[in-house]
């Protein structure tokens, strides 16, 4: 397992995607993640010699690259075809650009049933379905693995296959691709009230990546708080007793907004690493 933090559109406390670079060095961590939004990744306004320059950075300072692809406004299940064509080119592009700069796996995001789909779930569903499973095949084409991110439980209406372990190993292996895989995100499972033994069970066999980060538990309504690890309640002795078991090599990316933040949770992931 090695260490790695993600570059969120809300981390404000830097100037630059090289200032963030230089405090992943400091940190001693392997890994940054690059979040493909405004203000810090914005692909519409990355030249291909801004895109160079992020992959030189990266191996000067011995780090390895993984990328979250764009997520805001965008809905790969959308009911409308013009907004479903337009919403898959955008996640394409994070794909071609993590090809570009030697990322060698994307997370994505699920779909949602949106303020329409929600009165035509079947079709919505299958509309995510197909998407996903195009976008495994163009990973695969630039040889990169995708990790279909868990959802937490939000306000509105999810699909089972977006939060559900389960239902979202079943759906991974129903496309069949080798490039996709999951990318268990243990905040999120926290906010669900399921017993994070069900998500281990039913991820182990497909993680391609995995996000840190804590919460106060499940409930009612938006619990994805994104807090330092060990302030929430995620049983985190529990979750690296379990990985223990497996042989896993690849990135846990600490998905975090502050210098501040993501020095606690390192000092309180010490003893388990």
């Amino acid at each position: 397992m090695n260490l790695g933090i993600s570059l969120l559109p809300n981390f404000l406390d830097i100037s630059s995607i090289e200032s963030f670079f230089n405090f992943a060095q400091e940190m001693a961590v392997q890994t940054v993640e690059l979040i493909t939004e405004p203000p810090w990744c914005c692909l519409a306004e990355l030249s291909p010699e801004k895109r160079k320059h992020i992959k030189d950075l990266a191996k000067e300072r011995g780090l390895s690259l993984t990328v979250h692809s764009c997520f805001s406004d965008i809905n790969i299940a959308a009911l409308n075809p013009t907004i479903r064509s337009a919403c898959l080119d955008i996640v394409k592009s994070s794909i071609a650009f993590s090809a570009e700069i030697g990322a060698k796996v994307v997370t994505i995001h699920p779909g949602a049933f949106g303020a329409n789909g929600i009165a035509f779930p079947e079709k919505t569903k299958i509309y995510n379905f197909k998407a996903v499973q195009e976008l495994a095949a163009f990973s695969a084409k630039k040889k990169i693995q995708l990790g279909y991110e868990n959802f937490p439980i939000v306000p509105w209406q999810l699909f089972d296959e977006s939060f559900k372990p389960k239902e979202i190993q079943e759906f991974v292996e129903r496309i069949n691709n080798n490039a996709l895989g999951i990318t268990w995100d243990v905040g999120h499972s926290n906010t669900t009230n399921i017993p994070m033994e069900e998500f281990f069970k039913h991820f182990k066999n497909h993680l391609v990546n995995i996000h840190l980060h804590d919460n106060k538990g499940g409930g009612e309504g938006w619990l994805d708080q994104h807090l330092a690890v060990g302030e929430g309640t995620t049983p985190w002795e529990k979750f690296f007793d379990l990985m223990s078991t497996i042989d896993y090599q690849k990135a846990l990316i600490l998905e975090l907004n502050s210098k501040k933040k993501i020095i606690s949770s390192i000092d309180y992931l010490q003893r388990f690493l």
